[in-house]
């Protein structure tokens, strides 16, 4: 499978096959499947709708529904595709973006590329630094 790139893009995406669940501000949350992921976002797909703009937490998860998130980030719901929803992060705890950086470099096919962006581009807020 290719690793998306846009030179558009602060951060590259990389493909993943990973759980996550989206919970919404009103406590509603649901299961998906991260389709890929990069240290700006995430592709969510699955079966409920999100609305555009909206503010969401999205986990990451290290196993089934039942396991642990390894990323916790608060999100914003972008632009709707056929393979499931943009998800920007806006902001994560230090051991979340460790992790997700940890991540992205297991999963890319250019950790070279990675590094230098992980140097060059501003990251996610973190929580504790709010």
């Amino acid at each position: 499978m290719p690793q998306h790139t846009d030179n558009r893009r602060e951060f590259s995406r990389v493909p993943v096959a990973m759980k996550g669940r989206v919970c919404k501000r009103d406590g509603t949350q649901f299961d998906g499947e991260l389709v890929d992921l990069s240290l700006g976002g995430a592709l969510f797909a699955a079966d409920h709708e999100l609305g555009e703009g909206e503010d969401v937490l999205i986990e990451v998860l290290a196993g089934d529904a039942h396991s642990l998130p390894l990323v916790c980030a608060d999100g914003l719901v972008g632009r709707r595709t056929d393979a499931g929803t943009a998800i920007a992060f806006t902001g994560m705890d230090s051991e979340s973006l460790d992790a997700l950086r940890a991540l992205v470099l297991a999963y890319t096919y250019d950790p070279v590329r990675v590094v230098e962006e992980f140097r060059a581009h501003p990251l996610p807020p973190r929580r504790d630094e709010l």
